[in-house]
């Protein structure tokens, strides 16, 4: 899978976005499992915590369907918090593993025949 990343500082402002790179952006298993199973829905509020930058906040809860309704993006003015460049970071790196995850978990489903039976009258 291809993501497009982008952190752009303008003004004050961090946007941080996250999205599929192009329309090929998906392997051809991906593609599979996602036609077969659905988009999977990602998490695009909530808690972000990133140990080493020694950031933790909180954003509204949203679940965006993946790559549908991507990018995800987020705002972080200088002018509001401290931290706002590592918030941004923050965002980038955890929607990168929550799209990650949500991918390979489609990925790991065995999709087959459940009951394959044919009956004569």
């Amino acid at each position: 899978m291809n993501l497009a990343r982008k952190i752009e500082l303008i003004g004050n402002v961090y946007h941080a976005s996250v999205g599929i790179a192009s329309t090929d952006g998906f392997t051809s298993e991906e593609s599979v499992a996602v036609s077969r199973l659905g988009e999977p829905i990602i998490a695009v509020g909530g808690n972000f915590a990133n140990v080493g930058l020694s950031t933790d906040f909180d954003l509204p809860d949203r679940d965006l369907r993946f790559p549908s309704q991507f990018p995800a993006e987020a705002i972080f003015s200088r002018e509001d918090v401290a931290n706002a460049n590592d918030r941004a970071q923050t965002f980038d790196a955890e929607i990168v593993t929550r799209v990650t995850a949500a991918i390979t978990a489609l990925l790991v489903v065995n999709v087959g025949v459940l009951k394959d039976e044919v009956t004569n009258h």
